[in-house]
């Protein structure tokens, strides 16, 4: 009886598998910031600028470009001061980014089942 050892192609898939649930989380955060969700929004700079790179094989990060993109994040100065008073979008506020990413937490479990099914599993 002959023994074949699949185990170098299992891992590897396991480790497409990985990068491409990551990759659909990177990108479902995007669009989340970009379509609105609690986005701040007054000329669109914050929405219209955020895109998603990849680092690394299974690394990911949220990238926004724009100088206040933190201040606006976390409602405040990094020192807390200048507390933001006023978005002027309803619904919009601090912690933007945090509830996307939240969100998509949430629906994980789905992105890697599609990113399984996409490999072949």
């Amino acid at each position: 009886m002959k023994i074949i050892d699949n185990t170098a192609r299992i891992l590897s898939k396991n480790e497409r598998v990985k990068d491409r649930s990551l990759a659909y989380a990177a990108q479902d955060i995007e669009v989340i910031v970009k379509t609105g969700g609690k986005t701040p929004l007054k000329q669109g700079h914050l929405r219209g600028r955020t895109r998603h790179d990849k680092v690394s094989n299974s690394r990911y990060r949220i990238v926004i470009p724009v100088s206040y993109a933190a201040y606006q994040e976390r409602g405040s100065r990094a020192d807390g001061t200048h507390k933001v008073r006023n978005y002027t979008t309803p619904g919009t506020g601090k912690g933007f980014l945090q509830s996307a990413v939240k969100s998509v937490a949430n629906n994980f479990r789905n992105l890697v089942r599609q990113a399984s099914k996409a490999e072949g599993f």
